[in-house]
């Protein structure tokens, strides 16, 4: 989920949905929250029952798990 639905490229200041940051992750609902409860990134609370995710802060825990390949 690395683009909205119209294709756009999402600015990584956006603000995901629980369940779209589980989809832009791949993980779980509650895979997500131990991920977070495990300091891997920070959440957005917006009212008591109301969590979102930065963007920014999911791609760079991404980043930091991907595998890179090295070219010769």
């Amino acid at each position: 989920m690395h683009d909205d639905d119209t294709g756009a490229a999402l600015p990584s200041d956006r603000l995901l949905t629980t369940p779209k940051a589980c989809a832009y992750l791949n993980v779980s609902r509650q895979t997500l929250y131990r991920l977070h409860q495990a300091g891997h990134f920070p959440c957005v609370k917006i009212s008591a029952g109301l969590t979102n995710w930065r963007l920014s802060d999911l791609r760079a825990y991404a980043d930091s798990k991907t595998r890179r390949v090295r070219q010769e």
